[in-house]
């Protein structure tokens, strides 16, 4: 899987982390109008629910009022210092 690095970087549970963006979730960006202004929100102030399969694997999610689309969510996984963004979604409801 192809990353690509984004020169962006984001606290996650007070922790700074650079960001890397796979190929997939730009291509989702572009297709959803998400800007890396709210991936950053997204990731500093969204509602986190840890994947249970992996220790280190989150959904992050909150409502935009500005979107008609929510919930808009990440799918991240942390690795020391990085965050990896594999997609992104829309019309997201919490499991």
């Amino acid at each position: 899987m192809l990353h690509l690095f984004v020169s962006m970087k984001a606290k996650f549970n007070t922790i700074a982390y650079d960001i890397l963006i796979t190929n997939h979730a730009l291509h989702r960006m572009a297709e959803r109008d998400i800007s890396e202004d709210l991936i950053i929100d997204l990731i500093e102030n969204g509602q986190i629910k840890q994947k249970p399969q992996n220790l280190n694997a989150f959904w992050i999610f909150n409502h935009v009022p500005e979107r008609t689309d929510n919930f808009v969510c990440i799918s991240i996984v942390t690795e020391p210092k990085i965050i990896v963004i594999k997609t992104v979604l829309i019309n997201w409801r919490p499991i």
